[in-house]
């Protein structure tokens, strides 16, 4: 007897997931009487979202990229938090051929390598024990002195004004292993909506070192916006300067630039700025 070919609905319920019920449970509060009836009335079964079932470290929450791809691809794929860890760990990500080129082309020129990425402890867009890594790795290789750093602070995975803390954890980190050259939130820099007016100003602090905000102590000036109630998300990109008052370092034709989020997504919009010669 042939089969009758009938649509098939894939229909993905972003942020909607299944925990004991509690008060401060939202989907358990919620009337949803057609979607209660289709769990009530139709076969049904759970899928875990998070930790080492798509791919994450043990205990990590999962997010929509995790979890699309697990969909998508339909198998269990390591995604780059764990892989780079391990590479981390096992010393691999030190002889990364791309990393060895840099090195090479900084220690044989006047270039500057750049650091750019989200700092903090949010753990959904990028690690700490990444940029450490980074930054040590600059140590070892004698390039720590042109080694320069563009911080995006979080706001949206971290406390709203934990980006003092983790600026000065990351100050206390470098010591002599290169500097902060500029600082802002992620609202500017990492947008992913196509509001290209953010990533200009994010832009040109980070490539002109032109900004209405300029500062010579990036925690000083983080902690006068806490003041005027300017909080990390939405701190205006700012150019640190150094003697005459002029930018620390700017990125200039011929520099090395690592993006050192593990997550691709909020990265895009600005990697596309740098690459893209039309881009002003």
């Amino acid at each position: 007897m042939p089969l009758t070919a009938r649509p098939i609905v894939l229909i993905v319920l972003d942020g909607f997931g299944i925990a004991p019920p509690e008060n401060s449970n939202a989907i358990t509060l919620a009337q949803k009487p057609y979607f209660d009836s289709l769990l009530k009335e139709y076969p049904s079964m759970l899928l875990e979202a998070s930790g080492l079932n798509v791919g994450l470290p043990r205990n990590e929450v999962g997010n929509s990229e995790v979890g699309h791809v697990t969909i998508g691809s339909g198998i269990l794929r390591y995604q780059s938090l764990p892989r780079i860890d391990k590479s981390i760990e096992d010393g691999e990500f030190q002889r990364l051929p791309g990393l060895l080129k840099i090195k090479e082309k900084i220690a044989s020129g006047n270039r500057k390598l750049h650091l750019m990425g989200l700092i903090g402890n949010g753990g959904v867009h990028a690690s700490e024990k990444h940029l450490q890594a980074l930054i040590n790795w600059t140590k070892e290789q004698k390039i720590w002195n042109k080694t320069f750093i563009h911080a995006f602070l979080d706001g949206r995975d971290t406390g709203k004004d934990t980006g003092s803390i983790f600026m000065k954890e990351l100050q206390e980190f470098m010591k002599d292993k290169g500097k902060i050259a500029t600082f802002g939130g992620r609202f500017f820099g990492m947008d992913r909506n196509l509001n290209w007016d953010r990533i200009q100003k994010a832009y040109d602090a980070i490539v002109f070192g032109k900004s209405e905000s300029t500062c010579k102590d990036p925690l000083k000036q983080l902690k006068e916006f806490y003041r005027k109630e300017i909080y990390d998300e939405e701190v205006p990109p700012t150019v640190v300067t150094g003697k005459g008052d002029a930018p620390i370092a700017t990125i200039e034709d011929g520099d090395c630039v690592i993006y050192f989020n593990f997550r691709a997504d909020r990265g895009r919009q600005m990697t596309e700025a740098l690459v893209e010669p039309a881009f002003q």
